[in-house]
Formats: structure tokens, C-alpha cells, sequence
């Protein structure tokens, strides 16, 4: 990566306010990551692995739907 635009991102990453990140925040990171990696893998499809996301986001968060 150009060095320019990693010390810009550098300082861009300094101002980045986390005090508003929410468990359901924390969850759609979290699932996202254990879904796809199977997809990143080659072990699945993409539309699987969006699948499984959703489906377990709405296990975690009841008052969603897609």
C-alpha cells in the first residue's frame, strides 16, 4: 500500500469515535466474519454464507427481518 495513503488512513483510524457501537453493532461484526469465512474458504457459496448472516442475526436479535 502506497505510504501516503496508509499514513493517511493512519490518522483517519485516531478519529474514529467507537462510544456508539452497540451489542447489536458487536453481533453483525462478529456473525458476518463466522459466516462468510466458509464463503472465503471456497467451502460455500456467497448467497449461503449471506444466508447463514441472516438467519443468525435474526436468532440474536428477534425483531429483525430480511
Amino acid at each position: 500500500m502506497d505510504k501516503t495513503i496508509l499514513h493517511f488512513l493512519q490518522r483517519l483510524q485516531k478519529k474514529i469515535d467507537m462510544s456508539n457501537i452497540s451489542d447489536y453493532d458487536k453481533d453483525c461484526n462478529e456473525q458476518i466474519q463466522q459466516c462468510l469465512h466458509p464463503y472465503f474458504e471456497g467451502k460455500i457459496s456467497l448467497a449461503q454464507g449471506m444466508d447463514d448472516f441472516y438467519k443468525k442475526m435474526e436468532q440474536l436479535h428477534p425483531e429483525l427481518s430480511h
